[in-house]
């Protein structure tokens, strides 16, 4: 009895915590971080771009949201500074990419059938691997 009271108290002390910090990014989806996204909405070029600085994989923006009505969208990842991406792997099938021919960025096409949220991993040749996210709205 006194491990279930004891694990409920944690659970609930998580959930606060949790409910907290949603708040502090002042109520808005994903907290503070949505400074740092990028809304995709069918208007213009979706663009993602990955480089590299004193051996880390940076994406920008880290967090993209898209949000058109669920309708297809293209999202382009171009490598800045020389570096080769290697893969964009998203693991489901609501996203598709194709690598680059010359100088072109890849391609992820976004069926955005559903909601989601999609963790993808970019590979970059010789560096190595970066897991930013992508929320289907």
């Amino acid at each position: 009895m006194g491990t279930r009271i004891a694990f409920l108290a944690i659970a609930m002390s998580l959930l606060v915590a949790a409910c907290t910090t949603m708040q502090a990014g002042g109520g808005k989806f994903m907290g503070p971080h949505k400074e740092d996204a990028k809304e995709c909405n069918g208007n213009g070029t979706c663009m993602v771009e990955v480089s590299v600085s004193g051996g880390d994989i940076n994406v920008s923006p880290p967090f993209v949201v898209v949000n058109n009505k669920r309708h297809e969208i293209n999202i382009f990842f171009k490598a800045i500074g020389g570096i080769t991406i290697e893969n964009i792997d998203f693991g489901v099938s609501e996203f598709d990419c194709t690598a680059p021919t010359g100088s072109d960025p890849w391609k992820c096409r976004d069926k955005h059938t559903d909601f989601g949220v999609y963790k993808y991993t970019v590979k970059v040749k010789d560096v190595g691997v970066k897991d930013p996210w992508i929320v289907n709205d």
